[in-house]
């Protein structure tokens, strides 16, 4: 047991228990030497003897650069049958990150790694609870991380855990970590303070030979502020004669290294050159050091000196500092030409690509082309590997010593590092890289890809559209007649239209590309613009145009670097949306993200997951819906990109409407509509509108939506209503404007909205528009006529997978039925509506439901929720519960003898009975 950490070992012995229940991280979070290692492999002893799956990685600082350094670590004892039963893709990723093979056919990208390590955590938990023990989690290189990150992230039941030490600053403040963004309900953290004067005495006294009394004893816990590490420094000096600084305010940091520093002065050349090697090395293994040390014949001696000094300790991997701490102040105190010398020696002992190259960089006294073309074939090693913040740091690295002579290299390497930088969610630094080297370029189509991509890394990262669309523009001037150089910036170009809102132009760049298409033969290309041309021929009003759907779908399949908003499945996939297919457009969804997962493609992610987030949130999944939103939000805050953050905050505003959280929908719909102004980009602020006239008519404040959606309304007065479908807002204007009184006005905005949406034939605007034509002609007193709207809503809503929208139309027709004094028709609409919403977890519009159940004046639960029916369904079954026939059924409502069948079928089934007969017994026939 850890002297003086009772408490703090009880909660990692709950937590180990805890695992089996499902997922958790545990931080372990101290300043250094507070004895979060000490604490660390306390819990790992503890887990194994609980029979719990351990799998460990310790990674130290240098380590860092190492691409998947520690997820090697980590998977290392896990049995080669796991990794063999992976599927292909996730099988090769893995093995390569691991470094088990240098070879691939084709990039190992950083997605099907992190899906590979989920895969092995579920396998694994399958028959044993496991925990990930990683110390310190700070130093675990950055694709590991990423790919740890990934896996735990999408954890539901599993019983695996994560136990990780975490070094804070001498403020006690924690970086910020992957682990931060897990939902707050599975973080813990085990803060490690001072230890009580007591602990340091115990600790003295079992770790040294120093007994001191107790004013030695108060000065040293005084000293060491209670951190174990350095209350052992201080008693080995105090022991030396040396006595501790009491009369100073110390500063921690400075304190460790000057002790460092008083070792290595009494140190002799020998033994002060392998630890330079050691501090300097991401490999501890022996051999590697004693070859790297500048006379390897007294390399074990000098090592042993270092060992006694105690600085050095020897593990079962090789040789390690006492404290990562002890590594940084050895390698800060060395010159640099011997820290160079050093790292051309590691150079000459290590094994690994990528580590050889990073020492010959970091080696070279200057440029030289011979080493740049031998670290950027690491680096293009690295990309394929998946690794690309390691192939990024290479790439920089062989740029930097490229020859001024070699231009033409120096520029290759950096559009190399630019390129993986930003599929790292870093835009900024790629965008920095490639505006260095761009001026460089004479003007002229050798430029103008670099034109191109520097003009889509600065929209990402949040330049207007308008800036966007100019920078194309001078693109496009210098490509001349290359045809591929034009389409590919053309295709920009349709994309910056749409965001923008420039349909025509849009439509008349979508038009161009085609016969530049027809012309380079490019069917990828072909498919693309017509999927960009199909969404804004639908935007501009012309509605679904299946010819162009079909030759989007029917391409090649496109390059696993295509920008998200390039990419056909998720362009018809919207259309889909739209329209309300949303089971077709799940699955174009979920196919491209499943591609996308396979091919890397995290950065422009957002840009998919908002929709796939809207779809389900319109079709009622909304746990699924949330989990959506919080992965593009995450992603879209990784990349920084403004863009990516409008629009997830849009999507995440809605959903927080839905559920009630009314504060943060309107900080998440004003986020959006904030950015959506500055970008030029009107659909992030045409979804915020959702959110925001949700959120106040949940509470009944009509004033408050029609000053949040009025502005939009004008809109649609000036130019008019194109699609339907893109205009989500217009039925909770319409009903804040009859709540209102303002009926001349409402009726202004419904009119064309319902005329179009059955011109077109959308589903979901014939439904609300039913709902907003039920609420308006009540409110003029027209309480049959409003009956008769909102059946009509209804019954478009039963070819729809809309509950919500539904929900709200219910809760309307029982609002009017309640005014028309039909208690029992008012009373199945609203326990309809009030299951649906309890279902959904919609409190506000719950209550919405039960305030008018109390007007009603019978409790909601007289008759509990049950199958309710619509007032066409109840006609139909009480006319057949009477004993008339269909024909006759027909005949007398004036419906057509299909629609009574369905009406019949739908009854039956929402009454469970299968003939005439037992619907009679279950329903009192009305009076003659």
């Amino acid at each position: 047991m850890p002297i003086g950490r009772d408490a703090e070992a009880a909660r990692i012995c709950g937590f180990l228990r805890d695992v089996a229940r499902g997922p958790r991280v545990l931080l372990i979070e101290g300043e250094a030497g507070i004895g979060k290692t000490t604490l660390l492999k306390e819990g790992h002893d503890t887990a194994v003897q609980l029979g719990i799956t351990v799998l460990s990685a310790f990674p130290v600082e240098s380590e860092v650069p190492l691409e998947f350094a520690g997820l090697a670590d980590l998977l290392e004892t896990v049995p080669a049958v796991l990794v063999d039963g992976l599927p292909g893709p996730q099988r090769q990723a893995v093995r390569q990150a691991v470094l088990r093979t240098e070879s691939a056919q084709r990039p190992a990208d950083p997605r099907t790694t992190a899906t590979a390590v989920l895969t092995l955590l579920r396998s694994l938990a399958g028959t044993h609870p496991v925990v990930v023990v990683v110390d310190d989690l700070a130093w675990l290189d950055t694709a590991s991380a990423r790919a740890l990150s990934f896996a735990l992230r999408r954890l539901r039941l599993e019983p695996v855990g994560l136990l990780a030490a975490v070094r804070t600053d001498w403020s006690g403040i924690p970086p910020p970590l992957a682990a931060d963004r897990f939902p707050a309900g599975r973080v813990d953290r085990v803060r490690l303070g001072p230890l009580s004067l007591g602990a340091i005495r115990e600790l003295l006294a079992t770790r040294t030979t120093l007994s001191p009394g107790r004013s030695l004893l108060l000065r040293l816990h005084e000293a060491s502020g209670g951190n174990p590490l350095f209350a052992l420094e201080l008693a080995a000096r105090a022991q030396a004669g040396i006595p501790p600084a009491w009369h100073d305010t110390l500063d921690v940091p400075d304190s460790l290294r000057q002790l460092v520093l008083g070792r290595i002065t009494g140190l002799a050349p020998g033994p002060r050159d392998v630890l330079l090697v050691s501090s300097l090395s991401a490999e501890p293994a022996l051999p590697v050091i004693c070859a790297a040390a500048r006379d390897p014949a007294t390399a074990h001696a000098d090592l042993e000196a270092g060992i006694r000094a105690g600085l050095l300790a020897m593990t079962d991997s090789g040789i390690a500092f006492v404290h990562p701490l002890m590594r940084s102040a050895v390698a800060e105190q060395a010159p640099a030409a011997d820290r160079r010398a050093a790292h051309r020696r590691l150079a000459a002992a290590v094994c690994g690509t990528g580590a050889r190259a990073r020492h010959l960089a970091l080696g070279a006294a200057g440029p030289d082309e011979a080493v740049a073309g031998e670290v950027e074939a690491a680096a293009r090693m690295a990309a394929r590997r998946g690794a690309c913040d390691a192939a990024a740091d290479l790439a920089e690295l062989a740029a930097t010593l490229s020859p001024l002579a070699q231009a033409d290299s120096q520029r290759r390497r950096t559009v190399l590092a630019a390129e993986e930088r930003f599929e790292a969610s870093d835009p900024a630094r790629a965008c920095f890289l490639l505006e260095g080297i761009i001026d460089a370029v004479r003007a002229g189509p050798a430029r103008v890809e670099l034109l191109r991509r520097a003009a889509r890394y600065r929209a990402f990262r949040g330049e207007p559209m308008a800036a966007w669309t100019a920078a194309l523009g001078r693109a496009l001037d210098e490509a001349g007649n290359d045809a591929a150089l034009r389409a590919a910036t053309m295709m920009d170009q349709v994309v910056a239209a749409s965001l923008a809102g420039d349909l025509r132009e849009a439509i008349r760049t979508a038009e161009l590309i085609l016969e530049l298409a027809d012309r380079v033969a490019d069917q990828a290309l072909e498919a693309q613009c017509c999927a960009g041309l199909a969404v804004a021929r639908f935007a501009f009003g012309d509605g679904l145009r299946p010819d162009l759907i079909e030759r989007a779908l029917g391409g090649p399949r496109q390059s696993p670097r295509l920008s998200m908003d390039l990419r056909p499945d998720v362009a018809i996939g919207h259309l889909m949306h739209w329209t309300g297919d949303l089971d077709r457009a799940r699955v174009l969804y979920e196919h491209e993200y499943a591609r996308a997962m396979q091919d890397g493609a995290g950065t422009g992610l957002p840009f998919l997951l908002w929709a796939m987030a809207e779809n389900e949130g319109w079709a009622g999944n909304w746990p699924r819906a949330e989990q959506l939103a919080a992965e593009g939000y995450r992603l879209a805050e990784d990349s920084e990109s403004p863009a990516a953050i409008a629009v997830m905050s849009a999507a995440r505003g809605v959903l927080h409407a839905y559920r009630g959280r009314i504060d943060a929908a309107l900080r998440d719909a004003a986020r959006a509509v904030e950015l959506a102004g500055k970008l030029g980009m009107p659909l992030p602020a045409a979804m915020a509108a959702q959110a925001f006239g949700i959120a106040a008519l949940s509470g009944g404040d009509a004033r408050g939506a029609h000053q949040r959606l009025g502005p939009l309304a004008e809109t649609v007065f000036a130019v008019g209503v194109a699609e339907p479908a893109l205009c989500r807002f217009v039925p909770d204007e319409v009903e804040a404007l009859t709540r209102l009184g303002e009926l001349a006005a409402a009726e202004a905005l419904l009119s064309p909205f319902e005329a179009r949406s059955v011109q077109l034939g959308r589903g979901w605007g014939i439904a609300t528009a039913g709902r907003c034509r039920g609420l308006l002609l009540a409110a003029r007193g027209d309480l049959a006529g409003a009956g008769a709207a909102l059946d009509t809503g209804l019954e478009a809503h039963q070819r729809l997978t809309m509950p919500f929208e539904e929900a709200r139309t219910l809760l309307a027709a029982g609002e009017v039925h309640r005014r028309a004094r039909h208690k029992q028709q008012a009373l199945d609409f609203l326990r309809a509506a009030l299951a649906i919403f309890e279902r959904l977890g919609a409190p506000l519009w719950r209550d919405r439901v039960l305030g008018v159940l109390a007007r009603v004046g019978t409790r909601a639960t007289a008759r509990g929720p049950g199958p309710v029916l619509t007032a066409a369904e109840r006609r139909v079954a009480d006319l057949v519960a009477a004993g008339h026939t269909n024909a006759e059924v027909a005949a007398g409502l004036f419906m057509g003898q299909r629609t009574v069948e369905a009406h019949l079928s739908r009854v039956y089934r929402k009454l469970s009975v299968q003939s005439r007969k037992e619907l009679g017994r279950v329903l009192t026939p009305p009076a003659p």
